[in-house]
């Protein structure tokens, strides 16, 4: 896989091939498509692979840029995952890209690093220092000038691949960005360090939005399930390894929502009518907020300069690193562990035998019991959670061994965990659900992961 991505229309390919020349030339490895797709392959989910093994993302950005469909795609799916963006601004300005809502969003919140000079060369080192200060260092150098068969020749072609560079790229603004959610990067977010929970894992308090973060650590977890379970769309089981992230440890919270929304402008959701918990949003803070769509979770946890989960850190969170079937191990659900539709509901297929106290959703955390082996609570039960991929049944079929971002196009996204409307077996950690990314319900909410803190454990 290679370390940059670069995204970009065909009538700026010439400018894509040029970068690609100058970072290889310093020992960077790049993907870009028609260059490096393989035939036979499919598109998609190469793209996918690729963007998802990057460091960073390269966006050639000219006037025709906003109406690509395919680039759109690649940066949103870059976007969703915290890649870091460099974007390279050709023929186009900040007040044209204004006009674009969906790229001025992805965009907006990049923070410059420092263009001091309009030469061509400059503006490779710019970049080249970018991914540097990213952590993103050649994989090898160029050839030295010792000498050995093929050197001059080697040396012959350098040169003019650099002359192909300084003739090609033809750029009104160059800028180099590090994308950090939409806040500027002289106001960074940052963790306070809460010491280890009960599991041993470190907590952080995330300064945004006041949550409880848990840091897990990278590794290889076993998804999906074996064959003789119940829904296909959870098969082959396989390993996947996921790198190091934090995740709430809590479902978001009214109490938080809310404070979002005073401070976005953003339309409080719909009152869920539960019987016994009118004026839901406001009188019940630290219940989990409902009737949100996907949209709603995504901007949520763009103002708190996290993102949503893919569906591989939902369950890895929510399920350790043994396989078990719930968060809490391999027993069935009963009334301590969470929060599920038991004998105080009355659907067909309630769990008459079971009694979790509540006939809805229940405040966040209410069944330590039910603990995942990182610690996070309500994996099960309570309300199911948005997560950021786009729904594939067959997925996992051949999907990534490592940091599976899902599908690069879709229709609905997924949903994870069980709810206090599901029954027991609809809470096992390998369940995949789908909705619409406008669709709302009582007994869907959502939580947030990020991949950056500013205090280490």
């Amino acid at each position: 896989m290679a370390q940059v991505f670069i995204s970009y229309i065909e009538e700026d390919s010439n400018v894509a091939h040029a970068v690609a020349k100058g970072l290889e030339l310093a020992g960077f490895t790049t993907w870009y498509y028609r260059r490096d797709t393989r035939p036979g392959v499919d598109h998609y989910q190469e793209t996918a692979e690729q963007i998802g093994a990057a460091g960073a993302v390269i966006a050639v950005i000219s006037a025709d840029t906003p109406s690509s469909r395919q680039v759109r795609s690649e940066l949103t799916y870059a976007h969703e995952r915290g890649k870091p963006l460099i974007p390279i601004l050709s023929g186009i300005t900040h007040e044209k890209l204004e006009k674009h809502p969906w790229l001025n969003l992805i965009l907006g919140g990049a923070v410059c690093i420092g263009v001091t000079s309009l030469t061509i060369d400059d503006r490779v080192q710019v970049v080249i220092r970018g991914l540097r200060d990213l952590g993103i260092h050649p994989d090898g150098h160029p050839p030295d000038g010792s000498s050995g068969p093929g050197q001059p020749a080697r040396r012959r072609r350098r040169e003019l691949l650099m002359v192909a560079v300084a003739s090609v790229i033809v750029i009104a603004v160059a800028l180099v960005f590090v994308l950090a959610g939409r806040r500027e990067a002289h106001t960074p977010i940052g963790m306070v360090a809460q010491g280890r929970n009960a599991q041993g894992f470190g907590e952080f308090l995330w300064l945004k939005d006041s949550s409880v973060m848990i840091r897990i650590p990278a590794g290889e977890f076993v998804m999906g399930s074996p064959g003789d379970d119940i829904s296909s769309n959870e098969h082959p089981q396989h390993g996947v390894f996921v790198g190091e992230f934090y995740v709430d440890k809590f479902e978001v919270t009214n109490r938080q929502y809310r404070r979002f929304c005073d401070e976005t402008g953003r339309q409080y959701p719909d009152d869920p009518g539960f019987p016994d918990k009118s004026g839901y949003l406001l009188r019940y803070p630290d219940h989990p907020v409902v009737n949100v769509s996907w949209e709603d979770a995504r901007a949520y946890a763009l103002w708190a300069d996290k993102r949503l989960p893919t569906e591989a850190e939902w369950e890895k969170a929510a399920r350790g690193t043994d396989a078990r079937t719930y968060p809490w191990g391999r027993s069935e659900p009963d009334g301590r562990k969470c929060n599920l539709a038991d004998k105080n509901t009355d659907f067909t297929w309630s769990e008459r035998d079971i009694d979790d106290g509540f006939a809805c959703v229940a405040p966040v955390g209410a069944f330590p019991a039910g603990a995942s082996p990182f610690g996070c609570l309500d994996m099960a039960g309570n309300v199911s959670e948005w997560c950021g991929d786009w729904y594939d049944a067959g997925y996992y079929g051949g999907s990534p061994a490592r940091d599976p971002g899902g599908p690069l196009l879709g229709t609905e996204r997924v949903v994870r965990g069980g709810s206090w409307l599901h029954a027991a077996v609809s809470q096992r950690c390998a369940v995949r659900y789908s909705y619409v990314p406008i669709f709302r319900a009582d007994d869907l909410g959502f939580r947030c992961v990020a991949t950056r803190s500013l205090q280490r454990e």
